[in-house]
């Protein structure tokens, strides 16, 4: 397994830095530079969550279970107190690993066994620390302390689109390219030793960070033309091939070209007869993916032209 200093992040423009890592500790994330103090601390609502007519308050010091989850039994305790997995992502001294692999319950919090339904259907703990006794529709329409927390006056499609501030806190005016393309090595941060599923699994969120306004099918399910993936609208293709052609992946000699043309569908991807699988999982490790023998390795780290491709 590899192992990841402290200065995981060390350069870049990234807020995302910043935030975990950055060169300071975590009063950094409040009182810093970050746009988050901005969004926590700033002219945020926030302020008036706490502190102004809002039901926060009275969940922190009323009755609310909240109180129950800040002092007692709760592992929100946990949380605040340094035995998170989380705290220790934003303080510097876990390793990147952590954020995906199956031990992070930031991970368990967004996919679990169960892709965000444990989050929006009321068998959870958050729903009821958010919304009270309210539906878990509350959650997404306009009514939502989470909407304003994260979003303004926005809806919760802003939270992924090109409006949204977590774009700016995580990308500041650049495109997802600065993710593979760049110095940054935020790209080692979401991969690491975790496995490449959560990268390509169905209900993914971090699908629609990288194809923005395109359908979730589009990426990987059967109703999608492969081209879709490779030639299209994505951005996909655009952080993988620059633009250049898909073969340039493959150097045509590969079944990627029958994606491409659309005589396949992408369960090829998956099933085992395509090289794309092979060239992405090996024999199933992710560190064929970054380590290995690997053209998309070489593609990535090599002397490709991704890493000069144009801004």
């Amino acid at each position: 397994m590899q192992q990841h200093n402290k200065t995981i992040i060390p350069n870049g423009d990234s807020r995302l830095r910043t935030l975990l890592n950055g060169d300071s500790r975590p009063r950094t994330l409040l009182n810093g530079d970050s746009r988050l103090r901005t969004l926590l601390n700033g002219d945020s609502r926030l302020r008036t969550l706490l502190n102004g007519d809002s039901r926060l308050r009275t969940l922190l010091n009323g009755d609310s279970r909240l109180r129950t989850l800040l002092n007692g039994d709760s592992r929100l305790r946990t949380l605040l107190n340094g035995d998170s997995r989380l705290r220790t992502l934003l303080n510097g001294d876990s390793r990147p690993r952590t954020l995906l692999n199956g031990d992070s319950r930031l991970r368990t919090l967004l996919n679990g066994d169960s892709r965000l339904r444990t989050l929006l259907n009321g068998d959870s703990r958050l729903r009821t620390l958010l919304n009270g006794d309210s539906r878990p529709r509350i959650l997404l329409n306009g009514d939502s302390r989470l909407r304003t927390l994260l979003n303004g006056d926005s809806r919760p499609r802003t939270l992924l689109n090109g409006d949204s501030r977590l774009r700016t806190l995580l990308n500041g005016d650049s495109r997802l390219r600065t993710l593979l393309n760049g110095d940054s090595r935020l790209r080692t941060l979401l991969n690491g030793d975790s496995r490449l599923r959560t990268l390509l699994n169905g209900d993914s969120r971090l699908r629609t960070l990288l194809n923005g306004d395109s359908r979730p099918r589009t990426l990987l399910n059967g109703d999608s033309r492969p081209r879709t993936f490779l030639n299209g609208d994505s951005m996909l293709r655009t952080l993988l091939n620059g633009d250049s052609r898909p073969r340039t992946l493959l150097n045509g000699d590969s079944r990627l070209r029958t994606l491409q043309n659309g005589d396949s569908r992408l369960r090829t991807l998956q099933n085992g007869d395509s090289r794309l699988r092979t060239l992405l999982n090996g024999d199933s490790r992710l560190r064929t993916l970054l380590n290995g023998d690997s053209r998309l390795r070489i593609l990535l780290n090599g002397n490709n032209k991704l890493r000069a491709s144009p801004n």
